[in-house]
């Protein structure tokens, strides 16, 4: 993985044809992951994090193997299986959440509204509190 210093940031560019490979090795040995790897499955992993959000998504737990097949499901359906799982946690883990809401999700299209229709990129603090409905953050 190769970066880019700059003042007060360091912009990673991803994985490269020589470290893309091996990083998918790793990670999927560390979370118990067994695959085929082909040079198409291979470059949907050239970014990080969505190497990262993947693995944790098919073996959260790594403790025992599970085998997947990475032409079955689009970037999008990752995604939204990973949003799908952030979710089931949060709602299970606070009192305030109902279950099954979907919260994460639909917080994160207000929040995109917001930035679309304001034609930004940064919320305000209270606002975004206000948008997602926390109740009591303050």
């Amino acid at each position: 993985m190769k970066g880019v210093k700059r003042e007060n940031t360091y912009h990673l560019c991803g994985f490269d044809d020589e470290t893309v490979e091996d990083a998918v090795k790793k990670h999927f040995t560390k979370y118990k992951i067994k695959s085929r790897l082909t040079y198409s499955a291979l470059e949907r992993f050239r970014e990080p994090i969505f190497l990262k959000l993947y693995c944790e998504l098919k073996n959260p737990s790594k403790k025992e193997n599970v085998s997947v097949r990475l032409e079955d499901e689009t970037t999008f359906e990752i995604f939204d299986k990973y949003l799908e799982q952030i979710n089931e946690h949060l709602v299970s883990s606070k009192s305030f959440l109902r279950p099954n809401e979907p919260f994460v999700q639909t917080s994160l299209r207000k929040i995109g509204e917001y930035l679309w229709d304001n034609n930004s990129r940064d919320i305000p603090i209270d606002t975004y509190y206000s948008l997602i409905d926390i109740p009591n953050w303050q």
